[in-house]
């Protein structure tokens, strides 16, 4: 019996941009069987196409499932940073709707002759073209996707930082940001990908009692029902960020929301009156910004706290890591001085001298660098490591240090003997991710 038939697809999508082609392949068992999913998944399938220096985009078994956080996408590429392989994890939707598409691993080979976007839907990859919004800012990118390509459920896109090969340019997820702060958005402007963008219309027959065993997890870590707490302040706090920071939303409603599957609402909505005094403003305007990008708010926070709502807004409008502003910007700098920056092309092109979230040799940066720092008894990077083999949240896992990998794993067997095997190999596959 496959203990996996209620969790993948057992395809693979192999896309050549340089050919504008497509085939579909088979995912193999026997992959399945050694490495469980995700992060372990991407990494062989990027030693197998290495020679081609792929993107590969996968998601884990839990991945769209019933088990809470079960939102999370994986993309492994080489670094143009580091020069070295990073996995960055993608939130929200992303990862449910590759899978409901049809998908468990997409392969992204060879660069376009174009700026191009791949639209995944129904089994098949259409390559399309996104000469239309080259140089666009994020919000334009996004309307013009969901113009074009109708009921677009998810989309990773690059923004106008990554057109002009800004440093610091950044993947945003929907209008939501990201964690990429490792150069995935340099990876596919390098490729002459715009974007990929998700249309989920199908699902999987997951197991019986499913449902009950997710709402018995969420209860007993004492989410059940609707939370009113500010679950991206929380997480500040789990980040041990300082006053200065964590005081910025202390004056704001936030609207918070969460990701697919997820009880927690760790991001959220907020709106917001600004004047920028630098511009020659002088009433008010009301703004909004979506915040789900933890390490870089706080980065902005610590930098320019009057300023920090703006410029979180401005990053996802040009596609920028806010790390990497903050690193730019001088102390107490203004929206209107990184709009100037961008409007003259003066923002540098080379990283050289500014903000880093962790050493390059630092496991952090080896997966995205983007989730919050925040320790737990079992060590930030084992409990990152199992959510990007599962395919849950890793911010939800490190928030809840109490969900233990047994109960995830319940979700695929609840056999003793199956049970132990598959905790053996994650835990062999999390080692050998932690050691590269």
């Amino acid at each position: 019996m496959n203990i996996f038939e209620h969790f993948y697809n057992m395809t693979i999508g192999v896309v050549d941009l340089a050919e504008s082609s497509f085939e579909m392949l088979p995912l193999e068992g026997t992959i399945l069987s050694e490495k469980i999913g995700g992060v372990a998944v991407t990494q062989a399938l990027y030693e197998h196409y290495r020679d081609d220096d792929p993107l590969v985009l996968g998601v884990g078994p839990l991945t769209g499932s019933y088990a809470p956080a079960a939102c999370l996408l994986v993309i492994t590429f080489r670094s143009p940073v580091t020069g070295a392989i990073s996995h960055v994890p993608m939130m929200h939707r992303a990862g449910p709707d590759m899978k409901f598409a049809g998908f468990d691993v997409l392969v992204v080979k060879h660069r376009a002759t174009q700026p191009q976007f791949l639209y995944v839907t129904g089994r098949t990859v259409d390559i399309r073209s996104a000469d239309d919004v080259i140089g666009a800012e994020v919000p334009e990118v996004s309307r013009y996707v969901r113009w074009t390509m109708h009921s677009a459920r998810s989309m990773l896109v690059t923004g106008p930082a990554a057109d002009r090969g800004l440093a610091g340019a950044a993947v945003v997820n929907g209008l939501w940001g990201s964690p990429d702060k490792t150069g995935l958005a340099d990876a596919m402007a390098s490729r002459n990908l715009k974007g990929v963008i998700f249309k989920g219309i199908d699902g999987l027959s997951f197991g019986e009692g499913h449902l009950e065993r997710s709402e018995n997890i969420i209860r007993n870590l004492g989410l059940h029902g609707h939370s009113k707490t500010s679950g991206f302040v929380s997480v500040l706090d789990k980040m041990d960020a300082d006053e200065a920071v964590r005081g910025v939303m202390r004056n704001y409603a936030m609207r918070s929301m969460a990701c697919y599957r997820c009880p927690f609402p760790c991001m959220g909505h907020v709106t917001f009156s600004y004047r920028d005094v630098a511009a020659g403003d002088h009433d008010k305007a009301e703004m909004g910004v979506n915040l789900s990008d933890h390490v870089g708010f706080a980065a902005l926070a610590r930098r320019s706290r009057d300023h920090a709502l703006a410029l979180s807004e401005q990053c996802i409008r040009y596609g920028l890591d806010p790390v990497v502003v903050a690193g730019y910007l001088p102390e107490d700098g203004t929206a209107h001085q990184l709009r100037q920056a961008f409007e003259d092309d003066t923002f540098p092109t080379d990283r050289s001298g500014l903000n880093a979230v962790a050493p390059t040799e630092d496991v952090r940066y080896r997966l995205g660098s983007g989730i919050a720092p925040i320790v737990s008894d079992n060590g930030w990077g084992m409990r990152v490591g199992l959510s990007m083999i599962l395919g849950v949240c890793p911010l939800f896992l490190l928030m809840f240090p109490g969900l233990s990998a047994e109960e995830l794993l319940s979700f695929i067997s609840s056999e003793t003997h199956a049970l132990a095997t598959l905790k053996t190999k994650i835990n062999n596959a999390n080692r050998a991710l932690l050691e590269k």
